[in-house]
């Protein structure tokens, strides 16, 4: 649903945005889907590959993408995988 900041004093409509991102694991067996508690989805894709689904809110798919990626990449540096991972697919989509 959208809405309408007007802090600043010019308006501009915001949406939540559901953030799809496929990360790849590398040289680890850990289990990931604890890392993504607030996460709105986590499936494995197989052992190596999972998929996780992250709401942002973003005033374009460009903001929704970067917020997405740099989301999902300071959960898994926190988790301490700075070098085990890789993102494949980032798909930003409206949620509904």
């Amino acid at each position: 649903m959208p809405t309408t900041d007007t802090s600043s004093g010019a308006p501009s409509c915001t949406q939540i945005y559901d953030v799809v991102v496929v990360i790849a694991l590398q040289d680890t067996d850990r289990e990931l889907a604890d890392e993504f508690v607030a996460a709105r989805d986590v499936r494995e894709l197989n052992p190596a590959t999972i998929e996780v689904t992250q709401n942002v809110v973003a005033r374009t798919d460009h903001e929704a993408y970067r917020c997405g990626v740099n989301l999902i990449r300071a959960i898994l540096d926190a988790a301490g995988l700075v070098d085990q991972y890789s993102l494949g697919d980032v798909r930003p989509e409206v949620a509904r």
